[in-house]
Formats: C-alpha cells, structure tokens, sequence
C-alpha cells in the first residue's frame, strides 16, 4: 500500500530505458486501478465494466507487441490483518465521498458521472498509454472494479491463464517471482521496493510512456544495484533503506544510508516491518487450495481463506471472519444497500461454515463505513436444516420470476433480485424501497433526462447488492460442491445450476438498465404481474413519475401516513413468505 517518499527518494537512481523484450509480472489490483486511470486520463470519468475489461487488454496487447511476456498477474486473495486500519481508512474515504456527493446534488445524480462509453466504437476507446490528470475528479470508483477486470482477463484466450488469485497480497507474490526467476514486476507500489528481489527490478505505471518512435519508455528500479551505489553492503538487508525512510520521512538520503549503517534502535519495531514483506501465509495452502481460490474473486477468495485458516485453530473455533464488502454509489440517507440480500450471502456463508456449524464462527460484514472503529454487523451461521429451507424457498422463487419474464427474460435476473428485497422486507415487516420505486408509473423521458432521482440510484444499488450477493453465493458452491456438500444438502446442486446463467459484472444492474426496466414494467403489465405473483397489494392509483425529479418532503398529517404506509406495506402470500425470518441479524454497530 505503499511507503510515503521512498520512490521520489530512488527516482533520482531509476533508469530510463525501453521496455522490451523481457518477461514481467503484474501486481493485478495496481494494474486495475491504473486502467481506471487511464480511462480517466482520456476523459472517461465513469468508465463501464466492458470498456475497463477491453482496456485491460489492449493494454496487455501493447505491451505483447513490443515483445513484454507477461508471465502472471498477481490479484489479492487475503490481506492479513496488519492491513486492517488502512483498509478501513480507505472504506471510510469511499463512503464519505459519496456522502459529499450527495449533498451537493440534491437535483439528482447528474448523468454526465454514469459510466455511457462501452468501447464499442472507435471513439470509445481510450488512448491506453496515456497518462497524465483526470480534467474531472470522479466521486467515486467502480464498485466492483477489480473483480471486473479478473473476469475480463479470465474470458481472454490469451490472458486467461495468467490469472493467480492468491492467499495472500500480490505484491509479495510478485516478489517472490522475480527473486526466484528473474526480470520486472509491474506496480504502482513502492512496497515492492522494500522487498528482497535480486536482480529483479520494478517498473511503476505510471512512468510507461511512448517515445516518438512509439517505444513504450519506463523508469526501472534496480534495488540491488541501487543498494551498491549507495555504498551499502551487498549483504544489507533490503527492507532496511525503506524502513529508515518510514521512520525517517523529512531525512535525506545520505541521512538514510547512514541510518542504515548503524545498529537498529527499534529491534522489535523493525522485525514487525520487516515480517510485512517476507510472512508468506499462503505457502501453507495446498495445490488444490491454490486452484480453487482463482475461481473466485478476491473478496470471496478472503473469507474462503480465513475460514481455511482458523479452521486450524487447535481449539476448533473459527472466530470472527471479516467480510469487507464493496462501498456502492447509494442513498445515504436510507437503510445500507447490502441489508435486504443479507440471507442470500448468509447461506453462503453457512455453506463454507457446514458441515460444523457449533463452531461458533461468526461474519462480521463492513458496509458503509463513516469510521475506522466502526463494528461489522454480525452475522451467525444457520444450521442444514434451516439452509435446505431456505434453498427450496429461493428455487420456488426463482421458478415462479421465470413465469413473470416469459417475453422479457432479459428483466430476469433484477426482478428475481427485486422479489428477494420485497420477500426479506416482509419478514422484517419493513417497506421495501425497491418496490416502491418499481410500481410507480415512471415517464420515458426519466431514460434521458440530465439528472436522476437519488431513489433510483439507491433502488439500482439494491439490485446490484443482490446481484453481488448471488455472485458470492454461486463462486461459494464452486468451492463446497468440490468437498461432497450435497450429503447434508440434497438440492443444492440443483441450486448451482440454478445461477449459472448469473450475468458477468458486465451486464450488472445500472442506472440506463434500471431506467429501462422501470419504463418497460409499467407499460407491458410487469408491475402487476409481480405483484400478483407475490400477493403484493398495488396502489390504486399511481401518480406518473419522471425519477429524476426531487420530490420535496412535505409534512401529512398522522392519518395520512398510517394509510401512507398501509397501502405499500408488502403482504406477500406466496410459500417464500409463510415462513419465519430464519436469517436474522445482530447487530453490533
């Protein structure tokens, strides 16, 4: 993640040269976000999915013409706990930012900050090499940024197989790649400076440029001979020189390299540091483990990880499992996005729990962080019994939304996700916004209007939370159906297969798609074929609504809200909704 002024103190010993004909490895969270960059640094404020997963391999096809072999591209698979407050900083930035978003647009999500480029044309398609600052600061990054680009990589022909989701951070992967066979490691983070690489060398995204020749240039770091013209010992510890300038941040260099050559004032202090670029967790994983994990997505692949490990507590307990989940573009001002889907991740994680669930493990999910000592919400797993129920429920469900999309099957999967919000909001006695939004009449001209109502971008960030929550589920079976989970749940291969058809990240809900749904449901017979297949009461008569328009919050008497509430109050009477709510929540925020 980086240690503050330890490039800018080496740029001055970096060597421009070309970048060819040599072989590389990939830091993949650096080189994901530096796509973004690059869609930005070409005006692309908002880049879709599609566009970052083609720029990601353009990218990777520019550098294989210069003859740059990438031989793997290294994703987190866990960040050890060492990383946890830097992690929760960085959730808390997200969610503030979009807080402050919000509150200087009470017009409306202004449709100029969706991501409308797909790169299906020539003038979608971003310069891949440029660099340089954004002309627009966006307010927020895709929410599912690096998964996205894993999936574009991984339906590359040529790329697919350099894709390792690993158990532990890249960055040490990547190291440990270079030192044992040599060549670059592509980054954006100076930790990789701290690292014991031989004669490997780092190159950072940013420094790639082309030459008026149309050479890719780049600014190479070679620590070991770096070391040597600084007159330290070829024998000297390599974490060393960047542990002195973390302790050390206004010192010069010649300042450091004499730090360097005296006894370490802080033995413990620098044994911490150092254990951060040498403690490889992921060695202990066996081979099948390793392959299993680079099915998944790195936040999945995490809480897969931590359940491995603290499996092998000697007290058999797992303890608590940190689930930090993507800060999506919602409300602020309404319930958390993540809340309706939680039975659906609920079981997953159960599956990954069973077959002992009197372990006691417990999931503590991270969701709209405001502050780096915020407490997850708990989660407890359930039993077989209750998670067979439940997956007869959800298969019910999903057979019965294929009856209500017959014509329309593309609204599949956000009505299945929709009738899940309005299911769990039944058992929790709550209104579901997401339906509120949906049986409203919603004029065509909402689809290209300049501005979009802040309740439609939080009901799109419910789909996707459900999305995102069956995608964690349908990689979660991946790994469970591999260990014989079908003995404790008959019909869960049956719920596999099910997901299957799941949409990429790429057709994930967002707010075009959304907008065509809420036009197209009011005029074809949707809204009611929904509800009635639910025993979902409609109003009696709907006012038109453009959803991009604020409505102003007026006061009503006490009798009209009760009848307010009465008439969108869900009262589902299908099988889904006679049950109790089994998944509860405790929360401990």
């Amino acid at each position: 993640m980086g240690i503050p002024y330890l490039t800018a103190t080496l740029k001055p010993y970096a060597v421009r040269r070309p970048l060819q004909d040599e072989a590389v490895v990939i830091d993949g969270p650096a080189l994901a976000y530096h796509i973004l960059h690059v869609c930005r640094a070409n005006n692309i404020s908002q880049p879709t999915y599609q566009l970052l997963g083609q720029s990601t391999v353009a990218w990777l096809d520019e550098l294989s013409s210069h003859g740059v072999a990438a031989q793997t591209i290294y994703f987190d698979g866990y960040l050890p706990t060492s990383k946890r407050q830097v992690r929760m900083e960085r959730l808390t930035k997200s969610t503030a930012q979009i807080s402050r978003f919000f509150s200087s647009t009470p017009q409306g999500y202004p449709r100029n900050q969706l991501g409308l480029v797909d790169g299906n044309d020539d003038a979608g398609r971003p310069d891949i090499l440029k660099n340089g600052i954004p002309e627009t600061k966006p307010f927020a990054d895709p929410s599912f940024l690096v998964p996205a680009i894993i999936d574009a990589l991984r339906q590359s022909p040529q790329y697919q197989a350099l894709v390792s989701v690993v158990p532990g951070e890249a960055d040490i992967y990547c190291a440990k790649h270079v030192l044992e066979q040599g060549g670059s490691v592509l980054t954006s983070d100076s930790d990789l400076l701290a690292h014991s690489l031989g004669d490997g060398q780092v190159v950072f995204f940013r420094d790639l440029h082309r030459d008026t020749n149309s050479a890719i240039l780049c600014s190479s770091f070679a620590p070991k001979e770096i070391f040597q013209k600084l007159g330290l010992s070829p024998s000297a510890d390599p974490p060393r020189l960047a542990y002195e300038r973390k302790r050390l941040p206004y010192a010069t260099l010649p300042q450091l390299v004499r730090a360097c050559s005296r006894p370490i004032l802080d033995e413990s202090d620098y044994h911490m540091f150092r254990q951060e670029y040498e403690h490889r967790e992921g060695d202990e994983f066996p081979d099948g483990c390793l392959l299993q994990l680079n099915r998944l997505d790195p936040r999945i692949s995490e809480i897969v990880v931590q359940f491995r490990y603290a499996s092998r507590k000697p007290d058999g307990k797992h303890g608590d499992v940190r689930m930090y989940l993507p800060v999506l573009i919602e409300c602020p001002t309404k319930g958390n996005a993540w809340e309706q889907s939680t039975p659906v991740r609920q079981l997953a994680y159960t599956f990954l729990g069973l077959p002992s669930p009197e372990s006691n493990a417990t999931i503590l999910e991270y969701r709209r962080i405001q502050s780096t000592s915020q407490k997850g919400r708990k989660i407890q797993l359930v039993s077989a019994a209750e998670s067979q129920r439940f997956i007869y429920e959800m298969l019910d469900l999903m057979e019965r939304i294929k009856q209500v999309t017959r014509g329309y099957e593309r609204f599949y999967w956000p009505l299945l996700c929709l009738a899940l919000d309005m299911c769990e909001c039944q058992k929790q006695d709550k209104q579901s916004h997401a339906w509120h939004i949906f049986q409203q009449r919603h004029k065509p001209s909402a689809a290209r209007a300049s501005n979009i109502s802040w309740d439609v971008v939080h009901f799109v960030a419910q789909l996707q939370a459900t999305c995102y929550s069956l995608r964690i589920l349908r990689q979660v079976l991946f790994i469970v159906l591999d260990g014989g989970m079908e003995l404790f749940l008959p019909n869960i291969k049956q719920l596999q297969t099910a997901l299957l058809d799941l949409p990429p990240l790429t057709d994930f809900p967002n707010v075009n798609g959304a907008l065509e749904l809420l036009v197209t449901s009011g005029q074809e017979g949707l809204v009611r074929a929904l509800g009635e297949l639910l025993g979902v009461s409609l109003p009696l008569a709907p006012k038109p609504s453009d959803s991009f328009k604020v409505t102003k919050i007026v006061k009503k008497r006490t009798r009209s809200k009760r009848r307010d509430k009465e008439s969108h109050k869900l009262a589902l009477k299908s099988k889904v909704s006679t049950t109790g709510n089994r998944f509860s929540l405790l929360s401990v925020d």
